[in-house]
Order: C-alpha cells, then structure tokens, then sequence
C-alpha cells in the first residue's frame, strides 16, 4: 500500500514538523507535535476541521501529564493508573502559558491519553513530546480503524502512515470529567460507568458517574460525526424497509438475515454489543463502497445500557444535521 512508512521515518516527520497517520486501540489518529502552531494548523486543514474543535492530545506516562497540567486530583490519579494506557480520556485543567495553546485553541483544558497501541506508545516515548491527534478521517466522516480507510480519505494528503494493524476497539475512548461531586462521561466509549465506580469504589472513592456534559468544547461532540457518504436514513422497525435494489439496510444479524434480494450489511449480533460498537465504522467504509443511492439503518434495543448509550451516540451525530 502506497505511503506507508516505518516508526522511524514516522518520528523524523513528526519532529520535522509534519503529519502522519498513527494507530491507536480505539482508531487510527492524525499526529502531529501539540505544540505546533503550523502542524496543528495543517491538521485542521487536512481534516477541514472547524477551527473552534479542540485537539485530544497524547502522552506516553502520567509524569509527562503532569507536566502540563494543573496538580491531579486523587481521583484524577487513580482512574489513570488503573486505565492508562488504554482507551480512557480525561479532561484537565493546563497550566498558565501552556505550550499546548494550539492544540487546544487556546482553551483553558485540554483531553489527555495514554494510548495502549505498542506502536504508537513506543513513538511517543522516543519523541518525548505531546502529540495532538483526531481521528484520521474528515471531519464529519467516520473513524478509520484500518490503513485502508486512512488512505481513502486523507492519507494522501498526510506525511505518511504508520501501520499497525486493525484497530482493536474501533470506537473512541470515553472522555470523562473529574470533580468533586461526580465523574461525567463525557463521550461515551469503550470504557463504561460500571468499570469506572468499580474502581472508584475499590479505591474507598465515594462520587457517582454519570452521563453529562460540560461547559467546555471537547473532542467529538460539539459537531456531526461518523456519517458516510452515503446518504443514509433511520427506520423504527424493520417492516419500513421495502426491497429496492439500490437501497442498502443496515442492521445486526437478527434483522439482516430476514432480508432477501438486496443488499444488507450487519453490525454483528445483538449478544455482542461491543463487536456492533467495534464494527460501525467499517460498516460505513463498506456502505461507501456500495456506492448505492441510499442506506437505511434500523438499530434495535441492545440489552446493555452503556453500549446502547455509545452507540446509539455514535449514530445520533451520524444523523445528525447540525
């Protein structure tokens, strides 16, 4: 595959100043050093990005965090040495005069990580240094989880692609806010309210987790998201959907196999909520390849709150017309 490239060319861009394609567990991410004010600028341009959608920046240990921030709370320190590195963001407070301004838009907070992906994690410890990446894909579009999807949207216009396989997860990490009250989540993702108060609680931490929002603009969602390029439609129920050769039905193996003469993709089946999850952004690469006139999505009730919640906001922005 064209523009692939090693961990090392990978680190002599990003140094230089450039944008490249990493892998991470959740989706793949467009990087470039956060504090940058001309790679963060390109970033924004490839992805035609709203100027106002602050970057997820990327750190390799808690005391490189610590560096940028403002002093963790206890909370703050033990949801990182339980979940990091893995899909688990946090919101924070940075520091006066931070470095990390254009990665942030000049916002006062700013979304951390420690990614788990072996390979991302290792360039992250030989550079040393912040590294802003949103998800590799037009603004607006869905995630890439593979270099495939990379290449077919914005890879050509990127520094090149550090491959890394198919990206475990394939959705987001969950994006939470510690105060003194409460845990919010954020954004929903791959880390869910039972594993965080299981923690919390384990660790004599006595706040809820809940669902909510906050004041500031974080990653994914503020804007439309996730959708194809296929125009695509929901339906209540599955009798909504007539034969039409042109017309794609979307749904999970329960509904798709009851479908005959037309084209169907599933999302996996009711009993595995995580794989729908995990298979909802290759399913809209597939849809795209179609090339079919419409798409219609019938989602059924999933029998777990957390990834009926993620998912269900996953395909909410995907709808949406804002």
């Amino acid at each position: 595959m064209p523009n692939l490239i090693t961990e090392e060319l990978a680190f002599e861009r990003l140094l230089a100043g450039g944008v490249v394609a990493v892998p991470t567990e959740t989706v793949y991410g467009l990087a470039c050093l956060a504090e940058s004010a001309d790679a963060v600028a390109r970033v924004f341009k490839i992805k035609n990005r709203p100027s106002d959608n602050p970057l997820i920046c990327h750190f390799h240990s808690v005391s490189q965090i610590s560096a940028y921030v403002q002093p963790l709370s206890e909370t703050e320190k033990i949801l990182f040495d339980h979940f990091s590195p893995g899909p688990l963001s946090l919101l924070l407070r940075l520091n006066e005069n931070s470095p990390l301004y254009p990665a942030t838009r000049s916002g006062r907070t700013v979304v951390v990580r420690i990614p788990a992906h072996p390979v991302f994690l290792s360039l992250l410890k030989k550079i040393n240094k912040p590294i802003a990446a949103p998800s590799a894909n037009t603004s607006g579009r869905y995630s890439a989880v593979n270099t495939q999807m990379v290449l077919e949207d914005v890879g050509a216009l990127t520094d090149g692609i550090l491959e890394g396989g198919e990206c475990v997860n394939g959705i987001e990490s969950t994006i939470v806010e510690v105060s003194d009250k409460q845990v919010t989540i954020l954004r929903p993702g791959v880390i869910g309210p039972d594993d965080l108060q299981d923690v919390l609680q384990s660790n004599e931490i006595d706040v809820p987790v809940r669902y909510g929002t906050t004041e500031q603009t974080t990653p994914g969602t503020k804007y439309k998201h996730y959708a194809p390029k296929t125009k695509i439609r929901e339906i209540t129920s599955p009798d909504q959907f007539s034969s039409d050769k042109r017309v794609v039905f979307i749904s999970t193996d329960e509904y798709t196999s009851r479908i005959q003469n037309v084209h169907t993709l599933s999302l996996g089946s009711l009993q595995y909520p995580r794989q729908i999850a995990s298979a909802l952004y290759q399913t809209m690469f597939k849809l795209d390849q179609l090339h079919a006139d419409e798409a219609l999505i019938f989602l059924p009730e999933i029998n777990n709150k957390h990834w009926q919640i993620t998912i269900r906001n996953r395909l909410n922005k995907m709808l949406s017309s804002s």
